[in-house]
């Protein structure tokens, strides 16, 4: 299973067809504890871009990345996203979604029939990130943050989306 240690860094990665400038995950399981991913740019997933599989995220600092097309820092698609105890702060999902985290296509819809919640966002600390929609946190499904600070996030263009934006996915 890929990971990133302690200590590992990422300075101007570019990303795969335009997905991940710094790490970009198809399918697999990926774990990321500890280290810093910075200066990295993508169309989606500046810092870091998942596409199905299992991303875990430990206390790391997802800091400076962006992205055209959203996800400055994260863009988990179709992805079980777990983020514990990371820092995620001054990313910039463009004229899209989520300058921090963008979560897209998770499967679970976290109701009484389909108790399943595919993201996990605990003990993190989300702030000073951008973009047009749901500058902290954009997701079209459920996801469960808890002991987690949210502050200084911006939407650019629909500012009662500025911290967290969150739709059923319609």
């Amino acid at each position: 299973m890929p990971s990133c240690g302690k200590g590992e860094k990422d300075n101007g990665s570019r990303g795969w067809a335009g997905h991940g400038g710094a790490v970009y995950n198809d399918g697999a399981t990926v774990i990321i504890n500890g280290g810093t991913i910075t200066g990295s740019s993508a169309v989606e997933g500046g810092g870091i871009y998942a596409d199905g599989g299992t991303l875990t995220i430990g206390k790391a600092n997802i800091t400076g990345n962006t992205a055209t097309n959203g996800g400055g820092g994260i863009h988990a698609y179709n992805s079980a996203l777990t983020i514990d105890g990371a820092t995620i702060t001054g990313n910039n999902g463009g004229d899209s979604l989520g300058g921090g985290v963008y979560i897209s296509g998770a499967k679970g819809k976290g109701t009484a029939s389909d108790p399943y919640i595919p993201a996990v966002i605990q003990n993190a600390t989300i702030q000073n990130n951008t973009a047009k929609c749901g500058g902290g946190i954009s997701t079209s499904g459920p996801v469960k943050i808890s002991d987690t600070t949210i502050t200084g996030n911006t939407a650019t263009k629909l500012e009662k989306w500025g911290p967290l934006r969150q739709s059923d996915g319609n």
